[in-house]
């Protein structure tokens, strides 16, 4: 009897097998003996997978088919030895896996390349002869086969015409043409219940269906998707369809392509130059995916949603589920259409349809500008984009195009203030009457009813027992819903209406996954069905709508997002550096991402106090070596010099323990100014398609080229190279001023020939007085000026490819991240951007920064366990430093395949190889993190489990030590063996599924607080659902809480040089709101540090007082950095006016912000005449909110505020109160 093995995923190809051997039975039931196993059930069952080795060690024969990869097959490494020196036919959907597992298969190459044929060819009667097959040449079997029945592997499905005729006439129809692309397997098995519904749906519409069957690979047998796109969906030249429906996983880019090298925008889709959308068909059945609040398994995530984004293709809803009926071997599982869901991507591809068959004169257009927290100097706010002139920009371009408009605007601010004099989110002041006057419009109860009853029992339920019945009273006057905003022709420029009101705290504590109100979904249907727009434009990073409850993707009827969007073409400009919460937008509201840069990068310079400061310190090491009569005085200067300027306060001493230990603490001092002196601050804000000139140019470029691009090394190394010097030496201060000046040289050279090519050879014959070894140097130069000023040149595609995607065109995909750490593939922005393959995180690279953190963070002596903050984003943007880190932390590390960057499972490091204990890290993630990272939980799961079960000294492993002594605690508290166990391993925490954010932020700006342990609570409140495999969001609050009293060290890293602690809300509102939640679980403030890694070479770590003390002396406090946000009128106020407000948040979270911050603040931005005029010409809201906010600190007591600063703040708050209701 021949034996056989098929191990494969989700059941792939299994029921095409089972029927095989089905017949076998019928005729030789001897001859062939056939046993089916799927890793889903090997990785949840330990039985399972031993009776799999057990076959395994026996089979004549052994066939795996992972089409996710081995990364979504949990046990594979222990399965693998089973594997060594055997008949082996391992497909994977990775190539590389492919490769590197069949090394070690003993088939032949013509054995593997025929079983390959009739597996390739599919269908029962193939597999049948491939089992006959391998019985008769690997069995040595008397077996007689056919051979391979070759299907038809391209053609129009169901429709028996020649493709060029039946696309001809279409040509002629002027209805909607929806192309549809499904694998020719489903054809063969026959399993198209779903696809034929949507044909159904299509035709039901009035739209005409054109469905294509392809194989995506190109073969001796088949034509490859490239010719397929051509000969199916082309007509001389022209594509037919308006959109494209493509219903398979994976890259196709990539698949129809295989062994070729793939540029990071090319995509299969860009020739048809069609918006194409992505439909998913889930492995759940229809209860599971019903339950789940993740809406798809991880494995899909990748194939479904990450890798077609790298093709451009936009995110959908799943529109199928599996079921189990009855076939002719027994039960099958067939994909089940699910009809609602089907009907909403039919509506949002015919929304696409319209923008390309209509000209841009019969279109509408809604522009949303987002306002959080909802205050007239927040209104358009978005991450380092200056909103208010992008709008302007587009407003222009869009009239070119033919918008029909009623008037023109002069500015960007005049259509700000305009929008500020009407409706906006922070008006209930206003009496009723005003209200409505101020509205751009107003929906009736009897319309909004209508509208509401369309919703699902469930959200209908949601909406009532939150809001009320409808309208409900939030922005509602008699019975009217209001819509704030302005109207100018076929434009509508809106306000996001607020999640909540700001004073409306109790959400903040309680109803986390908060649906929205009944006039924030009205405001959308005003704008999709009165309005009609037909489509929308989310203007920067980041708006709400994309942050609502429902699954975290793969949505459902049921899922806000989904809803509120009302299946109109969603288009989102996007920076680029923000790849996590823009992948969020992409998947949950089916957006169109459109990348647009970051803005321009000023490195600071030492000036006033501080610049006299160094000046002293190198007088006093001067002094040392030549003239120690000096030393005392020169040390007195430096220690009243340093008092004033608040640094000693930072380093926690005094002036009397610096003059007794000037060997200690005057080298601290100068670490200190040169860490201030390394700061990079935005230069201003982006303005969208506009590239930076002049210094603003050298500057970005100079960011640019800091830490290496791929195998380019970076400018420092370069010139470390060129001068003989390793790069080891790059922390040394004495080198960097050696590099600066040199790189100062250069880019004076660069900018003189306007970076053109033709001058690095020029620039190079210059360079040879001090230039040694100048290879490295000029591939550094060759980057510069073939690479990176053209891209940086091009910025007009942010507008651009946005007004071509209203017109139904493709928007080119691009990479995302940051670009000045090694991420300037990702310009020139402008496309559609994707994010990072989940399989390969931490890459190998990631590994030795995490490592190296991990080694910096020990140094501060951090105790047995430590709580850290884990972001979706920076995972992205640094492959997995922080992941890595705490892996090592733990005492393990990835396996990866090959010598590849794919991670297939973890290993422990030996103690006798680690030197340390394990310590125990307890990680609070993001919600983004959870819903782009489910493979990741997983892996810290595994890890912590793993270093549990070692039977270690408890005082060399703290994870053991700690999840052992739980065991007992929670089985004293009463719970079982296994809920204590359960409990005991907890250490991934996060909000609730379908919720984000840690609340910090929100009870802070609602004002309804009394002390930092209300903050705390409802930090723990946000963050007590533990994850998991198995986990899902379990309430987990006392788990929770215990884990954070056991925590004497918490911890955040700073990895992207775009960003600091200070630029952004989310950083304290998570990592403040941690150290808040620790300090009262402790009783104690824990130690806090800030791990940076910018620049990979030189890592560093900090603790957070020394950061932020940084930070405002390295920015906030230079000339430039105010300079470059004057010169952005009202949305460069409403940047001031946020920093004052995320200062606070840091001071209210960990008291880690000194007074002396706060009076600076005060002295430079409202007491300076000449800026205090500017802001209230500009954005006087801003003025008025800086100066509340700033008293508000004084009232909290985080600031001890001099009576003399309290008392022009007043006066200034009350002068703004009264001008501001003068203009009501």
């Amino acid at each position: 009897m021949f034996s056989v093995v098929l191990l494969c995923q989700n059941g792939e190809r299994e029921e095409d097998f089972v029927a095989a051997a089905h017949l076998f039975t019928q005729k030789q039931p001897d001859l062939l003996y056939l046993h089916c196993f799927r890793t889903e059930d090997i990785d949840g069952d330990s039985a399972m997978c031993q009776r799999c080795q057990q076959e395994l060690d026996t089979a004549d024969l052994i066939i795996i088919l992972l089409h996710g990869g081995i990364s979504y097959f949990r046990k594979f490494n222990q399965i693998r030895p089973c594997l060594q020196d055997r008949a082996l036919l391992f497909c994977s959907g990775v190539d590389a896996e492919t490769d590197t597992v069949m090394r070690h298969s003993t088939l032949q190459p013509s054995e593997r390349t025929e079983l390959l044929r009739y597996l390739h060819a599919g269908g029962p009667q193939n597999c049948r002869n491939l089992l006959l097959w391998a019985a008769a040449h690997i069995g040595g079997l008397p077996c007689s086969y056919a051979p391979v029945e070759e299907p038809a592997y391209s053609g129009l499905f169901q429709i028996e015409q020649d493709p060029q005729d039946y696309l001809r006439i279409l040509m002629a129809d002027s209805r909607p043409k929806i192309g549809i692309l499904l694998h020719y397997t489903l054809v063969q098995s026959g399993d198209l219940r779903h696809i034929q519904a949507l044909i159904e749906q299509i035709e039901s519409a009035g739209a005409l269906a054109i469905p294509v069957y392809a194989d995506m690979v190109p073969s001796e047998t088949s034509e490859g998707l490239p010719s397929v796109l051509q000969r199916f969906f082309t007509y001389r030249g022209h594509t037919v369809p308006d959109i494209l429906i493509v219903t398979t996983g994976f890259s196709l880019s990539v698949v129809s392509a295989p062994g070729e090298m793939r540029s990071d925008r090319h995509s299969v889709f860009a020739t048809l130059d069609i918006p194409v959308l992505q439909a998913m068909s889930t492995y759940f059945t229809q209860q599971q995916w019903c339950d789940s609040p993740v809406g798809i398994d991880s494995m899909l995530l990748c194939s479904s949603v990450y890798q077609p984004e790298v093709d451009g293709q936009l995110i959908t809803i799943p529109i199928a589920c599996r079921k189990e009926i009855s076939g002719p071997t027994g039960s099958i599982s067939v994909f089940w259409p699910l009809t609602e869901h089907i009907q909403m991507l039919v509506q949002l591809a015919l929304g696409f349809c319209r923008l390309r068959q209509l000209p841009m004169s019969q279109k509408k257009v809604a522009v949303i500008l987002h306002n959080m927290p909802p205050r007239r100097d927040m209104i358009g706010c978005a991450y380092g984009l200056d909103t208010a002139q992008s709008l302007y920009l587009l407003v222009q371009d869009l009239a070119r195009a033919g918008l029909p408009l009623e008037r023109t605007f002069d500015s960007g601010d005049q259509i700000i203030h305009e929008l500020a004099a009407g409706l906006t989110g922070d008006s209930g002041y206003l009496s009723s009457q005003e209200m409505q006057k101020k509205s751009a419009a107003t929906v009736s109860k009897s319309t909004y009813c209508s509208w509401f009853s369309q919703l699902t029992e469930y959200l209908q339920e949601q909406m009532i027992a939150h809001w009320g019945p409808p309208p409900g009273t939030f922005m509602a006057v008699d019975q009217q819903l209001l819509i704030p905003g302005l109207q100018n022709g076929s434009l509508f420029i809106g306000i996001q209406p607020p999640r909540a009101p700001e004073q409306q705290a109790s959400w903040a504590y309680h109803e986390l996954a908060l649906p929205c109100s009944h006039q924030y979904l009205a405001f959308y249907r005003y704008l999709t069905r009165t309005f009609s727009a037909d489509a929308i434009i989310h203007l920067g990073t980041h708006g709400t709508v994309e942050w609502l409850p429902g699954k975290q993707v793969g949505l459902s009827p049921d899922s806000f997002p989904a809803q509120v969007i009302d299946g109109v073409p969603n288009f989102y400009p996007y920076s680029v550096d923000v790849p996590g919460e823009g992948a969020l937008a992409k998947r949950r509201t089916a957006a169109a991402v459109i990348s647009y840069m970051v803005p321009p990068m000023h490195k600071t310079s030492l000036s006033g106090d501080l610049a006299r400061l160094d000046t002293l310190i190198n007088q006093y090491e001067t002094a040392r070596q030549a003239d120690r009569r000096k030393l005392p005085l020169l040390l007195e200067d430096i220690a009243q010099l340093a008092l004033r300027e608040g640094l000693l306060e930072s380093l926690q001493t005094d002036t009397d323990s610096l003059c007794a230990h000037p060997d200690i603490w005057v080298p601290q001092l100068h670490r200190q100014l040169e860490d201030i002196g390394c700061v990079a601050f935005k230069d201003g804000l982006h303005v969208l398609g506009q590239s930076p000139t002049g210094r603003q140019l050298t500057d970005m470029l100079r960011l640019l080229v800091q830490v290496p691009n791929g195998s380019t090394p970076s400018l420092p190394q370069a010139i470390c190279s060129s001068l003989d010097l390793p790069a080891t030496q790059l922390g040394s201060p004495a080198l960097r001023q050696q590099i600066e000046q040199i790189e100062n040289w250069l880019f004076t050279q660069l900018d003189t020939c306007d970076f053109s090519p033709a001058a690095i050879d020029k620039i190079l014959e210059l360079s040879a007085a001090f230039v040694n070894q100048p290879q490295a140097l000029e591939r550094c130069l060759y980057l510069i000026c073939h690479r990176l000023v053209p891209a940086l040149r091009q910025l007009k595609c942010e507008r651009h490819h946005l007004l071509h995607a209203l017109d139904g065109g493709f928007i080119p995909p691009g990479p995302s991240g940051s670009p000045g750490r090694g991420g300037a593939n990702a310009l020139p922005t402008g496309h559609n951007f994707y994010t990072t393959d989940p399989s390969e995180i931490p890459t190998r690279t990631a590994w030795q920064v995490g490592v190296g953190l991990a080694q910096q963070l020990l140094k501060n002596h951090v105790g047995e366990e430590i709580a850290i903050v884990v972001y979706a984003g920076e995972t992205m943007k640094t492959r997995g430093d922080d992941i890595a880190e705490i892996l090592y932390l733990y005492g393990v590390r990835p396996i990866w395949l090959a010598d590849t960057d794919r991670v297939i499972g973890l290993e422990t490091i030996p103690l006798s190889e680690l030197g340390r204990p394990r310590i125990d890290v307890t990680v609070r993630i993001s919600g983004v993190f959870r819903d782009t990272f489910p493979n990741l939980i997983e892996r810290v799961e595994d890890a912590v489990n793993l270093v549990a079960a070692l039977p270690e000294d408890p005082d060399m492993n703290y994870v053991r030590k700690h999840v052992l002594a739980d065991i007992k605690i929670w089985q004293a508290r009463g719970e079982s063996l296994q809920q204590a166990q359960q409990k005991a391993a907890m250490r991934i925490f996060g909000c609730p599924p379908g919720a984000y954010g840690a609340g910090t932020d929100l009870l802070l700006g609602s004002g309804d607080w009394q002390d930092t342990g209300d903050l705390a609570q409802s930090y723990l409140n946000w963050s007590g659902y533990a994850y998991g495999r198995g986990l899902s969001g379990q309430i987990a609050r006392d788990v929770l809480s215990a884990r954070l009293k056991s925590s004497s060290t918490a911890v955040k890293n700073d990895p992207v040089p775009e960003s600091d602690v200070l630029d952004n809300d989310d950083f304290y509102s998570y990592f403040g709101g941690l150290v808040a939640a620790v300090s009262q679980e402790r009783g104690s403030t824990p130690q806090t540090y800030i791990g940076d890694s910018r620049d990979p070479q030189t890592l560093t770590t900090r603790p957070l007082r020394q950061e932020i003390d940084r930070i405002v002396r390295g920015k906030i406090l230079d000339p430039q950095w105010l300079a470059g946000l004057r010169r952005h009128g009202y949305s460069g106020a409403q940047q001031l006016s946020a920093t004052v407000d995320i200062l606070f948040g840091w001071g209210a979270t960990t008291s880690q912000v000194p007074g002396w911050v706060y009076h600076r603040v005060a002295q430079c931005f409202l007491f300076d005449d000449a800026v205090r005029q500017w802001l209230e010409s500009e954005n006087p809201w801003a003025l008025h909110a800086m100066s509340e906010r700033l008293l508000e600190a004084a009232q909290r007591d985080i600031w001890e505020a001099l009576p003399e600063d309290l008392t022009a703040l007043q006066q200034i708050y009350l002068y703004m109160e009264g001008e501001l209701e003068e203009d009501i």
